[in-house]
């Protein structure tokens, strides 16, 4: 019998993911133990797959492909049974947009403006990686909390969904 539906997972819904730099988060169930997380490629094959206790993977580089669909779930195990469940679906960048955002996301941090990290994470929202753009909001929320385009950023960007603060 399942628990609890396993929610807030991210990426989810439209969700970008960097292929060597992925990680899964989503919300703790309460009574849970131990979380089994699958990852499958568009062919249905379990291309990562593990055990934690912890709210948040990291997907190991290398073991995404670039540009591809991906489904994942998690399961949540507690002391006498499954105590919960989700699932959802995320792509990887394709290659010329994650080289593309690198490149930029050196020369935006290497200037460090308001101005540079503010259009850094609309890059990062429009590419899809939406939990990115919202904590490059918070680290310039913590250079300029008053600035009116950071405060209006994280209302259009719903950085309170994607886990931001």
């Amino acid at each position: 019998l399942w628990g609890a539906e396993v929610e807030d997972l991210y990426p989810r819904d439209g969700a970008a993911a960097e292929a060597d730099q992925a990680v899964l988060a989503f919300r703790s169930v309460v009574n849970t133990e131990s979380y089994r997380v699958d990852v499958e490629d568009e062919m249905g094959e379990t291309v990562f797959q593990v055990e934690t206790r912890s709210p948040e993977v990291v997907i190991p580089a290398g073991v995404l492909e670039p540009g591809t669909e991906y489904y994942w779930r998690v399961r949540g195990s507690g002391r006498r049974s499954l105590s919960g469940r989700g699932e959802a679906l995320f792509v990887t960048l394709a290659p010329a947009d994650a080289v593309a955002l690198e490149a930029f996301r050196s020369a935006a941090e290497a200037d460090g403006s308001v101005s540079a990290l503010l259009l850094l994470a609309e890059a990062e929202r429009s590419l899809g990686l939406y939990r990115e753009a919202c904590a490059v909001l918070d680290r310039v929320g913590g250079k300029a909390p008053e600035n009116q385009h950071v405060v209006a950023a994280r209302e259009v960007f719903a950085c309170a969904e994607y886990g931001g603060r």
